[in-house]
């Protein structure tokens, strides 16, 4: 499993951002919808990329009997290692999985939130509505690590901790965008 660590969000687009998860940490957000599997690549030990979707067939819709194909997913992730993973909905959300990164939008705010605390929780992080609240009112992602394994009766002197890292986190990329700029780079992050 891997380390979830830093977690971002946009209200104003209704999108999470959650860095460092496994492929099958998707599960919580398909479980139920309509979805459609647009990409799907593993990698090996050998560091050699395979799509493991057909080329040239139509990318169809998992409209009934999902489990069929959530129950694919899962096997195609224990035979070899899911590296990135894009899935759309009808309605105009998506998942994009890459490399550990995951971004979901999710117009339904409150199913966003569901979902999201749930897959917190199974990282570890027992405090996933307080974690939510306090990366909800950031502008960026958070580091969450210090949170890990934390009730919700725990969290307070951590939270803390973790503004002060991230306004650490914010400095540091200010100033390596105020160095880049000195030198004549442009840059938009």
């Amino acid at each position: 499993m891997e380390a979830l660590g830093w977690f971002g969000m946009k209200s104003e687009e209704s999108s999470i951002y959650l860095c460092s998860v496994d492929a099958l940490s998707i599960l919580t957000f398909i479980r139920g919808r309509d979805f459609q599997i647009i990409e799907m690549w593993a990698g090996d030990n050998n560091n050699i990329e395979k799509d493991l979707l057909r080329k040239d067939e139509e990318r169809f819709w998992v409209r009934e009997k999902h489990f069929i194909d959530i129950v694919s997913i899962i096997e195609e992730d224990t035979f070899q290692d899911i590296i990135s993973l894009k899935i759309n909905f009808d309605n105009g959300d998506y998942i994009n999985f890459l490399y550990g990164q995951l971004k979901v939008e999710i117009s339904d705010y409150k199913l966003l939130k569901k979902c999201t605390l749930k897959l917190l929780e199974q990282y570890g992080y027992y405090a996933a509505n307080e974690i939510w609240n306090l990366v909800n009112q950031q502008n960026c992602d958070v580091p969450i690590y210090y949170l890990l394994g934390m009730e919700e009766k725990d969290i307070l002197d951590s939270l803390e901790e973790t503004r002060i890292q991230n306004i650490m986190c914010n400095e540091n990329e200010n100033n390596i965008i105020e160095r880049m700029k000195i030198h004549g780079y442009k840059c938009s992050l």
